[in-house]
């Protein structure tokens, strides 16, 4: 029973050769081909799906394995591994003198304190080795970075805890927890992903310069469809049922619907821009609202192909690249910002809490405020 036995296994890996590969029979029913990163360790390898599909792939004669001709994609799985290989350099002389096949390096729980989590953290921090020798220097880890290494020992930690602690009679085996006196460093406020409305006017007029380009015509459609939406996002636009009777789209956000008291519900009225939209992409079986789901058998496709689509029409338009998450930010800003809508009218509008929890459970919701501010966001367009 020691804490740290998962942790060095996975240290083990720090040594490996990682490198993308995108493999000729991994072809998906709508064309696209998932990137995959692979890791050799020990004459062992091994493949992990990323959320990257695309289908600007191109093969060589003869070969299975395939060259990505999208620069942009290109530079985002090659970032990914560099995150990845920075991570596993950190650990390199860890790694150096363990012994993998057997695993004997353990911790036992009474060790694993609160201060041996802190020097771990400082040490995570410090621009020199473990072992103190400035040669083998390395880029002190960031907040995130320690967030994620705490945050995996923790979890690895409560199992061990509910393994062999038990509350109801109190009959506890290990005692000492040491995320008591040693706080995993808290999430920043990240950049603000919100452009202006001349951007959005940019995107909406945006006509593909090739003849035929269903990507970018899809990505543009849906980002004004989020946006004409109140933010709302590409898992919930795969998912939602068709609009009711009464002209509004009303779902659960899938985010969130597992952690709020009301689901996560929404309502909102679809308005003759969104709806000439949605005719566009209409599940012909009214199933859903959008015939996405028939086209793309995962939503983590479509997000990708619309992010890519998006890349393309931010190279041939001149602008910063943007996602689909954009339209969600933006529209939040130019309603607080542009329109003056209230805090509280603008969380409600992307379902989240006002802030006073206590009075969201008095008040009935009044999804009608989501429509004025769609009509003040909108109409500045």
């Amino acid at each position: 029973m020691f804490v740290l036995q998962m942790f060095y296994e996975i240290i083990a890996l720090f040594m490996a050769t990682i490198a993308w590969v995108v493999m000729k029979h991994h072809k998906k029913s709508d064309g696209t081909y998932n990137i995959k990163i692979r890791i050799t360790h020990n004459r062992t390898t091994a493949y992990l799906p990323t959320e990257i599909y695309t289908d600007m792939v191109r093969f060589k004669k003869g070969s299975s394995s395939g060259i990505i001709t999208d620069g942009n994609i290109e530079d985002e799985i090659n970032t990914k591994i560099k995150s990845i290989r920075k991570t596993l350099n950190s650990f390199s002389d860890i790694v150096s003198s363990l012994d993998t096949a057997k695993g004997e390096r353990k911790l036992p729980l009474n060790m694993f304190t609160g201060k041996l989590l802190k020097s771990f953290d400082d040490w995570l921090r410090s621009e020199k080795g473990h072992n103190g020798e400035a040669e083998e220097s390395f880029k002190p880890a960031s907040d995130t970075s320690i967030r994620i290494y705490m945050s995996s020992l923790k979890a690895i930690f409560n199992k061990i805890l509910d393994e062999y602690n038990d509350y109801d009679t109190g009959n506890l085996v290990i005692l000492n927890n040491p995320f008591r006196s040693y706080k995993i460093p808290q999430e920043g406020i990240g950049p603000k992903r919100a452009v202006s409305i001349e951007t959005i006017r940019l995107i909406r007029d945006y006509k593909s310069s090739k003849k035929k380009n269903r990507r970018t015509t899809l990505s543009r459609d849906l980002f004004m469809l989020s946006f004409y939406m109140a933010g709302i996002n590409v898992a919930d636009l795969y998912e939602c049922p068709p609009i009711n009777s009464e002209g509004r789209l009303e779902y659960n956000r899938v985010k969130t619907r597992d952690h709020k008291k009301d689901k996560a519900f929404t309502s909102i009225l679809v308005i003759p821009e969104a709806l000439e939209i949605i005719e566009k992409y209409k599940d012909p079986d009214n199933i859903r609202l959008l015939r996405l789901y028939k086209d793309y058998k995962k939503k983590a496709y479509v997000n990708t192909i619309i992010n890519d689509g998006l890349h393309q029409i931010c190279d041939e338009l001149g602008i910063p690249h943007i996602c689909h998450y954009t339209a969600r930010h933006t529209f939040a800003t130019i309603a607080r910002n542009d329109c003056n809508v209230s805090k509280d009218d603008v969380a409600l509008c992307l379902t989240h809490q006002s802030g006073i929890k206590i009075t969201d459970t008095y008040i009935k919701p009044d999804y009608s405020r989501i429509d004025e501010v769609v009509r003040k966001v909108v109409a500045l367009l």
